[in-house]
């Protein structure tokens, strides 16, 4: 197919962005906000997985 990006190409476009995700969450998880990066728990109250109510 013409024009399709081969795998090398997508995992240099991906990289950067990849580093700015995980240079955000350690920047929030210094700030004491959820950054995304780990489970959620089962809500005693409603029996959802959720983050709290």
């Amino acid at each position: 197919m013409p024009d399709e990006p081969n795998m090398d190409d997508l995992i240099a476009a991906i990289r950067p962005l990849a580093a700015e995700i995980v240079a955000l969450q350690k920047q929030m998880k210094a700030l004491g906000m959820f950054a995304n990066d780990r489970e959620l728990l089962e809500c005693p109250r409603c029996g959802q997985r959720c983050m709290s109510h």
